[in-house]
């Protein structure tokens, strides 16, 4: 999944929680538990042992549009009363995202004590099935995860 749905989902449990600690650790949780999903953006790196400066450049302009709408959602959802600017909210955010940033330390700068976290992250994208979706579709899904998502906060 992006940082967009990844985010979204940790604020919302760092919402829910109340507590800096446990909305860190659900939204880590969490982070694993939609990664699961089929959603067309695992192959942006063919191999996370040998990844190319062109995947590197390819991959941080996605992930940089990527945080971009993801700030943008939240300020919105903030701005009209859904998520409180609180600790909790951050920190769960903050807890949604960090398993891509390990992974991150990992591919690129090839930290190996981040191995196992790599395995065990790349791993949850296959859980649920083998077949891969293209980017295009893996946009679609990723969109309705997200409509689905917002539409849980709003209701509660």
């Amino acid at each position: 999944m992006f940082s967009t749905v990844h985010g979204t989902v940790g604020a919302i449990i760092g919402k829910a929680t109340g507590n800096i600690f446990l909305g860190f650790a659900g939204g880590f949780l969490a982070h694993f538990l939609f990664d699961a999903i089929p959603h067309g953006d695992e192959n942006l790196i063919a191999d996370a042992d040998h990844i190319t400066p062109a995947e590197i450049r390819y991959a941080g302009a996605i992930g940089i549009i990527d945080l971009l709408v993801m700030i943008f959602l939240l300020i919105v959802l903030n701005q009209f009363g859904q998520l409180p600017t609180e600790w909790a909210v951050l920190s769960g955010m903050v807890g949604g995202l960090f398993p891509d940033f390990l992974n991150g330390c990992y591919m690129i700068l090839k930290w190996k004590i981040f191995k196992p976290i790599s395995d065990i992250h790349f791993g949850f994208h296959k859980i649920l099935t083998k077949r891969e979706l293209t980017l295009k579709q893996g946009l679609i899904v990723q969109t309705i995860t997200l409509t689905i998502i917002l539409g849980v906060l709003i209701t509660f």
